[in-house]
């Protein structure tokens, strides 16, 4: 335990000797973890809560062709996927 407690003391005077090197590593650090949280966060919510109402599963977009004047909406219907949807957005 001693040995342990004498590598830290050794490790802070090295970092305050050059405080740049220890700015720059804890702003890496602080950035990484900052990061990592928020892809952790965007992908709990799409793929393991699910979309925030009942049947999101069952979502369709309607995609028009052509001109205003000759789209029927029955044309063309596709399915959603909600993984996709987050990407493109």
């Amino acid at each position: 335990m001693r040995e342990f407690l004498r590598e830290i003391r050794l490790s802070f005077r090295s970092l305050a000797r050059q405080p740049g090197l220890a700015l720059l590593a804890v702003l890496a650090l602080g950035l990484g973890i900052g990061f990592t949280a928020i892809m952790f966060s965007i992908v709990h919510g799409a793929l393991y809560r699910g979309l925030p109402f009942p049947d999101g599963d069952r979502i369709y977009a309607v995609l028009a062709t052509g001109s205003p004047a000759t789209f029927l909406p029955s044309q063309r219907a596709t399915r959603v996927d909600p993984v996709e949807a987050l990407r493109d957005s």
